[in-house]
């Protein structure tokens, strides 16, 4: 119980300020590339101790061995190892920061207080487990089509990342929700636009998440559609040809009685009841022409 309580107030006063992920002892702590990371260190100021970090796996190094009898700092360690001795350090605040983390540090750690005194005691002693990560990067969509069904395949790769998952969400037409379907691969029917909808693929690790750009359904040309909208163009043009003809044919219509009209009136003019006409044999016309063209009673000439 004092352990815990000394832990919880270490990460309470550590964590002002400070920029660094703390590590919890006995969890799993997640890291992307190039964070740093702190370690708490117990120990009782009433007592002379040493301190020891040390990585567990996947083999043994000791990191870095500090005494009490020294003030908490770098410069007054007595073992750092080459391959952290530009990225390790005590802090003021008692901690152990590493910095920088590469995927090799990805591995159980353990820091170990040993007492030292004429009275053996128990030494204070916290296991930690880093896991480092690449950051995912935007997935990469690959669109098959076969317009003659009318059908779609959507592939999604990651081409960075540490261990990526790979998932599609669709947002359906204009409502807006979500439907999540699992895996890299997609099939897709009448991609012809007429849903509405668009797909997504989602890239996540336990450090970071992206997802690619949007892919709706239109990918392939509604045949329907345009054969509807050519009949409506045939329909409209037929109208059109239909109202010319009507308008045409009653113009036409109007004429014909206009000069159905003046010839009755020009035939009352020139033959009034009970007066004989002169019938005028055109210019090179033989005789037989006044036969056929003129009346009974008119004046031949």
């Amino acid at each position: 119980m004092v352990t815990l309580f000394r832990i919880i107030t270490v990460l309470l006063c550590a964590r002002l300020g400070s920029p660094a992920v703390w590590a919890i002892p006995d969890t799993v702590t997640n890291l992307s590339v190039g964070q740093d990371v702190q370690f708490p260190v117990i120990h009782d100021n009433n007592m002379k101790y040493e301190v020891t970090a040390r990585r567990e796996s996947p083999y043994s190094i000791k990191i870095l061995g500090w005494n009490s009898d020294q003030p908490f700092s770098i410069g007054n360690a007595h073992i750092v190892h080459p391959l952290y001795r530009d990225r390790v350090q005590l802090t003021v605040n008692g901690s152990l920061l590493l910095k920088n983390v590469h995927m090799e540090d990805s591995a159980e750690y353990r820091i170990q207080t040993n007492y030292l005194g004429a009275v053996l005691r128990q030494r204070d002693q916290l296991t930690f487990h880093l896991k480092v990560f690449e950051p995912v990067a935007q997935p990469v969509v690959k669109v098959t089509t076969n317009c003659s069904v009318p059908a779609a395949t959507l592939t999604c790769s990651a081409p960075n990342g540490t261990n990526p998952l790979l998932h599609w969400e669709k947002v359906l037409g204009f409502a807006g929700n979500t439907v999540v379907y699992n895996g890299t691969t997609l099939h897709l029917s009448n991609v012809t636009g007429r849903e509405r909808d668009s797909y997504t693929c989602v890239a996540h690790n336990p450090v970071s998440q992206t997802a690619s750009e949007p892919v709706t359904t239109d990918l392939c040309p509604d045949s329907g559609s345009a054969g509807g909208r050519y009949h409506w163009v045939i329909l409209v043009v037929l109208l059109l040809l239909l109202s010319v003809s009507l308008v045409v044919g009653i113009k036409h219509n109007k004429t014909l009685r206009r000069l159905s009209a003046l010839g009755q009136n020009n035939e009352r003019v020139r033959s009034p009841v009970g007066v004989p006409t002169l019938c005028d044999r055109p210019d090179g016309e033989p005789w037989s022409w006044l036969t056929l063209h003129c009346r009974a009673g008119d004046v031949l000439y």
